[in-house]
């Protein structure tokens, strides 16, 4: 991020604005990561922040990877040994594994059409 390079064991220095950009981009990865860490440490805990009850269904049925509140229930999932839905059962946002199999049929027949 620093340098370019221009040929073999030559570097050319990065331009000012480039290593703005750059240093913009590591600084907020670095921000994202410390939040997915705290949210997971939340679910961990058996409460659920107010970011991840906003899009539950989503995070259950139809999971987006790319979105740092997948990232955070991933890696509670990991830590605890825990399915996404039993851990938001033992949160108390769920209130039973019937409730949820019953959203995902739901999902499932309002998406096939």
């Amino acid at each position: 991020m620093y340098f370019y390079r221009k040929g073999k064991g030559r570097f050319r220095a990065a331009p000012a604005d480039t290593l703005k950009a750059a240093l913009a981009g590591v600084e907020k990865r670095r921000a994202q990561e410390a939040q997915i860490r705290a949210w997971a440490e939340d679910l961990q805990r058996g409460s659920v922040p107010e970011a991840l009850r906003a899009i539950l269904p989503q995070l259950l049925y139809q999971p987006d990877r790319n979105r740092i509140e997948t990232k955070a229930l991933e890696l509670a999932c990991e830590t605890t040994g825990l399915s996404a839905a039993k851990l938001f059962e033992r949160a108390g946002v769920l209130p039973s594994s019937h409730d949820y199999h019953v959203g995902a049929f739901f999902v499932r027949v309002l998406s096939a059409r």
